[in-house]
């Protein structure tokens, strides 16, 4: 990333200071730092992706402030939160808006993809906590 910042934009010189990365939050929390090389790990809900960039989320650590997106992102908690329709429209919505403004640069997506053999049934899988459930797993023969 440094080097393709500083060839396209004439000028620019990025210093690195790599730190450990219970030092990287504490300069994060305390918004003391001009760019950041973070991760951010979402639960059940799409829309904790998003809240990073609501005005008063306290880990908007880019103090990013953007009334249409505040309201979009009020709509979704709110009055959008019992129409799973309305909702994903919104928050389809709400992740062009914030990918239009350059406000982050996505890097990396986390993925998971597993080998069972199909004689092996009953496993099941899960996006949070332990990935692979076995406890109710069987062989047929």
């Amino acid at each position: 990333m440094q080097s393709q910042l500083e060839t396209n934009l004439s000028g620019l010189t990025i210093n690195l200071s790599n730190v450990p990365a219970k030092v990287r939050f504490e300069k994060m929390m305390a918004y003391n730092f001009d760019l950041a090389l973070g991760g951010w790990t979402g639960d059940f809900d799409p829309v904790s992706y998003l809240n990073l960039f609501f005005s008063t989320y306290e880990h908007n650590h880019g103090q990013y402030k953007d009334s249409k997106y505040d309201a979009l992102i009020t709509k979704i908690k709110t009055d959008d939160s019992t129409d799973p329709q309305k909702r994903w429209k919104d928050l389809q919505e709400a992740q062009k808006y914030i990918l239009s403004k350059a406000v982050v640069a996505p890097l990396y997506q986390g993925a998971s993809s597993y080998l069972i053999n199909p004689k092996v049934k009953g496993i099941v899988t899960h996006n949070l906590g332990t990935p692979l459930e076995i406890t109710h797993a069987y062989i047929v023969k």
